[in-house]
């Protein structure tokens, strides 16, 4: 008799994550040291929003908390990750998290100068299979994502608004030519922030095997020395120093 592994038995009731007694996330155990652990679910405190995640990305500073290990190893292992694309577990919805969210209260906040917030809330841990939204993150960062959107492309909303306010606060305008010093993820996308603003784009330094990328985000041949603005987006000394 084949047997029809579509049938369900009589009193089948289908299995959630926290059905589960342990679910996976990868932690930092040290310089170098990234590990796949088994762990408790989280457990959310109010306000908190619990995703499933689909997609988690590495940044500028997990890769140096890779290289040189974290504060945080005092307690511990590290949770690794700070931005995440996933499935909302109350509704069903897709949605993007960011990596913060400012208090709102502090000094800089109530000065409309949130960027600088003393006491921002931060999302640890986006490398595992459901992480816990802090409750203010939640509050103010965590958005819906729009039906049919790829949710690697969905992921990369924080870093692609930072470029996006760049491009607004250096007044970047039709005809402008802008310089974009760095050609890795966020210069890229720079790139493509100028373009769409209706400026052109030199796109300098950076690995030649990112040139013809450049191109593809809509940079183009330029002399940068006649650039009417310039954004760093490299990130180095060298840069910062030209």
């Amino acid at each position: 008799m084949e047997l029809d592994c579509h049938v369900r038995p009589p009193g089948f009731v289908p299995s959630t994550a926290y059905d589960r007694p342990l679910v996976r996330a990868l932690r930092l155990h040290g310089p170098g040291d990234l590990r796949v652990d088994e762990m408790p679910p989280p457990e959310p405190r109010e306000g908190d929003v619990l995703v499933e995640v689909e997609v988690a990305l590495t940044g500028s500073a997990e890769l140096r908390a890779f290289a040189a290990g974290s504060d945080a190893l005092d307690a511990g292992p590290a949770p690794f990750g700070r931005e995440l694309a996933g499935i909302d577990i109350r509704n069903g919805q897709r949605v993007v998290a960011a990596a913060s969210a400012p208090c709102g209260h502090c000094a800089p906040c109530l000065a409309d100068r949130e960027a600088l917030c003393r006491r921002p809330a931060l999302l640890e841990g986006a490398f595992a299979e459901h992480v816990a939204v802090p409750g203010r993150i939640a509050e103010v960062n965590l958005h819906p994502v729009p039906r049919g959107l790829d949710p690697a492309v969905a992921a990369l909303a924080d870093s692609l608004a930072c470029c996006l306010h760049a491009v607004e606060r250096a007044g970047v305008t039709p005809g402008s030519l802008v310089a974009v010093l760095g050609a890795g993820p966020i210069g890229l996308m720079l790139c493509a922030c100028v373009t769409d603003a209706g400026g052109y784009v030199a796109a300098v330094g950076g690995r030649t095997s990112r040139h013809s990328l450049a191109a593809a985000f809509g940079a183009r041949p330029a002399d940068p020395r006649d650039a009417d603005v310039v954004i760093e987006a490299a990130g180095t000394e060298q840069a910062r120093g030209d």
